[in-house]
């Protein structure tokens, strides 16, 4: 389970390389977070970054490009961070961490 931003930088949940949008929050402080592809009824119910519920059978494909998106959306903030840093060499640190 790890957290990603979304490319309106909203918080993204990712289990398993599907993402999860969060929905609501629930009774004592349990976050509800759904699938992200529409009309898919995948659940997960978390409570202080720990998984309490979940429903995890999903009615399409694992998305192939969350990789691709994890490594955009992290190097848009790493340059909007170092202007003045070359872009090629924030794009190889970056691909090397990613391997």
């Amino acid at each position: 389970m790890e957290y990603m931003l979304s490319k309106a930088c909203k918080q993204l949940l990712v289990i398993e390389q599907y993402e999860f949008g969060f929905h609501k929050n629930l009774s004592e402080n349990i976050a509800r977070w759904k699938c992200t592809k529409r009309g898919c009824t995948v659940f997960v119910k978390v409570l202080n970054k720990v998984i309490v519920e979940q429903y995890l059978d999903h009615s399409h494909e694992v998305d192939t490009t969350l990789a691709r998106q994890q490594i955009s959306n992290s190097l848009k903030w790493k340059a909007s961070d170092a202007l003045s840093e070359r872009s090629t060499k924030i794009i190889g640190r970056e691909i090397v961490n990613v391997k």
